[in-house]
């Protein structure tokens, strides 16, 4: 996050993944937080659509 890139954090439930990425981004100026509930079911597509990224 401090490079300014994207940052996506993996783990089993209940780790506080969202808790802490809130955390960083309140501590970095100018940084954004968007959040995005991903399932065996979301669709790659979905998700570099929504990020703003082509391929």
């Amino acid at each position: 996050m401090p490079a300014r890139q994207h940052g996506l954090l993996l783990g089993p439930p209940g780790t506080a993944r969202s808790e802490l990425a809130r955390e960083l981004t309140g501590r970095v100026a100018g940084a954004r937080y968007r959040e995005t509930l991903l399932s065996k079911f979301t669709a790659e597509e979905q998700v570099v659509a929504r990020a703003g990224c082509t391929r």
